[in-house]
């Protein structure tokens, strides 16, 4: 699931109401330095809990281009 940050509260009680057990956050920031503006949430339907993984930060740009990380969602190898 893509969402915004403020909402990641209702997100995760409204997944575990339906039996979807949260497995990893990471969080999107536009650039460094700047508060993120999505987040990325996976679960897994009836999953046993072993606990939530947070994931690194995606940062989308490194000054006026892409990052890497993004470049190679885009773009695959160059």
């Amino acid at each position: 699931m893509v969402h915004r940050p403020d909402r990641l509260t209702d997100i995760l009680v409204t997944m575990r109401e339906q039996r979807i057990e949260p497995k990893s956050l990471q969080f999107v920031r536009p650039s460094n330095g700047k508060l993120a503006n999505m987040v990325l949430v996976s679960g897994i339907k009836d999953g046993h809990y072993n606990g939530v993984k947070i994931l690194d930060d995606i940062i989308v740009h490194e000054g006026d281009h892409y990052s890497k990380p993004i470049e190679m969602m885009l773009y695959g190898e160059r």
